[in-house]
């Protein structure tokens, strides 16, 4: 539509013939209509009179009211302006649209009131022919309301001209307007309906009674064959129906929507080609105006192609769903899915392969439309990236093409195959499950080169859905045959006891683990009571777990009672009992066992070891403060014994104390062993040749109503053990032995292999099997009942009379025999006797020691020919106990020695430090109050490298040795020691 849009005026308005005329105001309509060449009656006015004998140019004269009236009463809004473009008329209409009061509107230009974009346009066009005398008709402007709306109006504007005929010129401009705002607002409405019908993939058109087509969108025309710019109007609706359509709108149809204004049914188009179009119709009924015609008609027809399609293909899918929900057969499955492609893409020809188990191979699994031969050429096609198309698609895991067999590398080994069975492109897609595992390949054949379509990929894609629903479905199966067959592998070679118990408390399933531990064969015990093997004194406590356990829906309990073995003995056990009441697939309650038997025998033996522990650590702290009072008595005691005469009274009471003192000195040692403070030093021994030395020496102490006899087994071969400790074992047997036979009897020892199975370690906690060499010691004294054979070997423990006895030999053989890696037991009964049985590994070359006697003789003569003085040097004496101080200061200071003293380290540092002269040798005790002996030690060595170092210590080497004090070159006197020992030790320490 052309417009013509208003802008300002630059014309005057004042008649240039009449100086000094007055300007037009608003409100005065005469002003309207002054040089109208036509006067008033251009829109309807009443006569004017006209003064003939004045100038042409001259002013019209006007009823003032009646045109007031006339021009306030038009629904036109009418305006005029001067030459300068100043409004100087405006009716009623204009104030009423545009909101202004007549004394606003004469301060206002036509500038003001016109949309600015359409100010250029008027100045241009409709200007130019106004100032020509020429009026504009069909002039389009936007106008500006008071509160800024814009208003679409149209109208026409005419010049008002002044002059002589001869040189007439515009003076203003008179407009009339009409707004447009409901007649475009239908226009517009009107032009989008026509766009929305025109955008639609509806069908969508009009027809005339006759049934002639008066309107068909762009849809309607693709529809049925039409061109674009085809006139329709001479075309009929019926000639595009099918018969039965035609004859179901003709019966059915019209009549319905005639009489109720609307009718839907489905039907079929014709287009051009003669191939129908399923649709879905709405047909509208549009009354005629006159009375009596007949109506027109609309009609909506949706092309419905696809959703029968979808339709079908849904139903086709949902058959598949049905067919895996029921467990058919897979190769039935996959061959419908293959020919539910194949009827919707017609020329295809499908194929399912599956992997096979080792994850390397695709095997067939449906082909219904191909060849046997080459499905059968196909079937085993190795995975990989070079094999054909599906064996590439399983390998990258993504959709393969390939658009011609017959030139395609990847098909090289089978293209002969593919072409004879007329072959040409494949599209392979990959099997997914949820999880990414490649599951098989899917993939459509065409018999000529190609790509698949945007159109194929939907149906590709449902039927790959499918298939993956199918083959993960028998994944999963196959899983759940595989899962059942492992879990009852586990539970057939578990070694807990599982079990599942009725609520009537009978068993309804036994696992084997109870033939191997218990000796029942499973059947034995299903449907038998299962409290009836449980020991009375347990049944309680058993029946009570058991109905806790089945009150309540997944109810957990837990005993631990005695249960009857095959063999009548009785094996502990403990059960956790699970309510699986409700579970269908159990129905019962689930019974976890576990045989605790040897656990509990290992906990008691734990507790016994930590007992033992505590007692060892007791032991050696009470040893090492023991030593320290040893000490002083022995070495006081030897000083008195020097000094007395041998005539002297009192030298049998002081040889009583030193007597006394070495034999607390031999506690303290039995005391230090038990708590393992002693390291052992393991070798090879002729196990023999002890049992022969020991023998030589025991049988001038048993007494005369004691035998001892032997019986060595020849050829027995070493034992790893310590020699000396292997003598205290064998030593505190003996004496053990002797000691329960108070009527007198005989003791045997006897040496021998022994091999220990699976069966014996069992029994006898902390041993294992293996071979060993024996250690058997017999009496025939009392014996002793089961009570006192668990305590036999705890320190401390002892049968004899208050004051006969320390409790600590069987303790300390047992600590020796396992620290050997070995074990001690007993076998005993009352009134029987006792056999105690030490078993040590055997293994290396025996190395001959001297004799048992010879050694401390040896020694005492090396003390006894000991000279003090023998030696000369300085030695700083560090020891925290003064008594302990003093008594070493005076052996050394005997012995020629130039002594220095000290309390701790920390006084021995500042005593070294001191000191100027030579210092040879540090004397030092190794647990001290602020600085230790591996303290002083350290210190030492920076400012005195070559002092020499010797410790002094209640606890073992072994002690000393794990607090780090035991340097390389550092030795080590025990306590109590005598002054012999003292001198001797220093002499070796300064390397004399």
């Amino acid at each position: 539509m052309a417009r013509l849009r208003i802008g300002p005026a630059a014309q005057p308005l004042s008649d240039s013939s009449a100086a000094g005329a007055e300007r037009l105001s608003v409100g005065r309509p005469a002003a309207f209509w002054a040089g109208h060449p036509s006067g008033a009656a251009t829109v309807g006015a009443p006569t004017t009179r006209t003064d003939p004998s004045a100038d042409p140019s001259a002013r019209v004269v006007v009823d003032s009211a009646a045109l007031t009236q006339l021009l306030d009463g038009t629904t036109e809004l009418v305006c005029a302006a001067d030459a300068d473009g100043w409004i100087t008329y405006v009716n009623r209409a204009w104030r009423e649209t545009l909101g202004y009061s007549a004394a606003e509107a004469a301060g206002l230009r036509l500038d003001d009131v016109v949309a600015p974009e359409h100010r250029a346009c008027y100045a241009s066009t409709a200007a130019r022919r106004l100032a020509e005398g020429e009026a504009v008709d069909d002039l389009e402007a936007v106008l500006l309301t008071r509160d800024g709306r814009r208003i679409v109006c149209r109208g026409r504007a005419e010049p008002v001209m002044a002059g002589t005929p001869e040189a007439r010129r515009c003076v203003g401009t008179r407009a009339y307007y009409r707004e447009l705002a409901a007649q475009h607002e239908a226009e517009v409405r009107g032009a989008r309906l026509l766009a929305m019908h025109d955008a639609s993939a509806d069908l969508v058109g009009t027809a005339a009674p006759d049934g002639r087509i008066e309107y068909l969108n762009a849809a309607g025309r693709r529809t049925l064959g039409l061109a674009d710019d085809a006139d329709v109007t001479t075309l009929r609706a019926a000639t595009f129906l099918p018969p039965a359509t035609l004859e179901r709108l003709t019966v059915e149809g019209l009549p319905t929507a005639a009489r109720d204004g609307r009718w839907t049914g489905d039907g079929a188009v014709l287009g051009a080609d003669g191939v129908e179009t399923p649709v879905s119709m709405v047909v509208v009924a549009h009354p005629s105006l006159r009375p009596g015609e007949p109506p027109h008609f609309s009609a909506v027809l949706r092309d419905v192609s696809e959703r029968r399609r979808a339709e079908r293909r849904s139903a086709d899918q949902a058959a598949v769903l049905e067919m895996i929900a029921a467990g058919k057969a897979m190769p039935e499955v996959l061959a419908a899915v293959a020919r539910l492609v194949e009827r919707e893409a017609p020329g295809a020809r499908c194929a399912v392969l599956r992997l096979d188990g080792d994850g390397r191979r695709l095997r067939h699994g449906a082909a219904p439309s191909l060849p046997d031969a080459f499905t059968a050429a196909v079937d085993g096609l190795v995975v990989g990236p070079g094999a054909c198309t599906c064996g590439a698609a399983a390998f990258h895991r993504l959709p393969v093409v390939t658009e011609d067999i017959a030139t395609d590398a990847r098909w090289a080994p089978f293209r002969d195959a593919a072409l004879a069975a007329g072959l040409r492109a494949c599209w392979a897609t990959p099997l997914l499950a949820p999880d990414g595992a490649v599951l098989g390949t899917f993939a459509v054949y065409r018999g000529a080169p190609g790509r698949p379509s945007d159109a194929h990929a939907p149906l590709i894609g449902a039927a790959t859905h499918l298939l993956g629903i199918a083959l993960e479905r028998a994944r999963a199966e196959q899983a759940l045959v595989r899962g059942a067959r492992y879990v009852r592998a586990l539970i057939e070679h578990a070694s807990d006891l599982m079990a599942v118990v009725d609520t009537d408390g009978v068993y309804r399933y036994v696992s084997p683990a109870h033939h191997r531990h218990l000796a029942y064969a499973p059947t034995a015990l299903i449907g038998r009571d299962a409290l009836a093997l449980v020991h009375p004194d347990d049944a309680a406590r058993v029946a009570a777990a058991f109905a806790e356990a089945r009150a309540t829906s997944g109810r957990t309990a837990r005993v631990q009672y005695r249960f009857r073995h095959g063999d009548g003995s009785w094996r502990t056990l403990s059960s956790v009992g699970t309510n699986l009441l409700d579970d269908p697939a159990v129905a019962g309650v689930v019974v976890n066992s576990v045989d605790v038997t040897e656990q509990q025998a290992l906990e008691a033996q734990l507790r016994q070891a930590q007992r033992m522990e505590a007692v060892g650590r007791l032991a050696g702290g009470v040893a090492h403060d023991i030593n320290n009072l040893l000490t002083i008595i022995s070495a006081n005691t030897e000083f008195a014994l020097r000094a007395l005469p041998d005539v002297s009274p009192a030298r049998p009471d002081l040889t009583a104390v030193a007597g006394a003192a070495a034999r607390a000195a031999g506690l303290t040692r039995q005391l230090l062993n038990f708590s393992r403070r002693q390291v052992l030093r393991p070798e090879a021994v002729d196990l023999n040749a002890v049992v022969e030395d020991v023998a030589r020496l025991l049988h001038r102490t048993l007494g005369a109503d004691v035998a001892l006899a032997t019986d060595l087994a020849p050829g027995l071969g070493p034992v790893q053990a310590d020699r000396g400790q292997l003598e205290q074992v064998l030593m505190n047997l003996v004496v053990n032995a002797r000691d329960a036979m108070p009527a007198g009897g005989t003791i045997t020892v006897t040496t021998g292999r022994e091999r220990v199975d699976g069966r014996d370690a069992a029994r006898r906690p902390g041993l294992s099997a293996g071979r060993y060499v024996a250690l058997r010691v017999r009496d025939t004294g009392l014996g002793m009942d089961a009570a006192t054979q668990a305590q036999i070997f705890e320190p401390f423990f002892t049968t004899k009379d208050l004051g006969q006895g320390t409790g600590l030999g069987l303790a300390t053989v047992y600590d020796i025999a396992m620290q050997s890696g070995g074990h001690v037991y007993v076998d005993s009964a009352p009134g029987a006797g006792s056999t105690f049985t030490v078993l040590l590994p055997g293994g290396g070359a025996a190395v001959p020691p001297p004799p048992f006697a010879a050694a401390d003789a040896e020694l005492a003569v090396e003390c006894g020919a000991v000279q003090g003085g023998a030696a000369r040097g300085t030695i700083l004496l560090v020891e925290d106990e003064a008594p302990i101080r003093g008594f070493v200061r005076r052996i050394l200071d005997r012995g020629g020695y130039h002594v220095l003293e000290a309390g701790d380290g920390r006084a021995a540092l500042r005593v070294a430090a001191a000191y100027q002269g030579p210092l040879h040798l540090v004397l030092t005790d190794v647990a001290m109050p602020e600085a230790g002996g591996e303290a002083l030690l350290a210190g030492l060595r920076e400012r005195r490298p070559s002092t020499r170092a010797l410790l002094m210590s209640g606890y073992s080497v072994a002690a000393v040795a794990r607090q780090g004090a035991l340097a390389e070159g550092v030795g080590l006197l025990q306590k109590p020691f005598t002054a012999d020992e003292l001198l001797r030790a220093v002499r070796e320490a300064l390397g004399g």
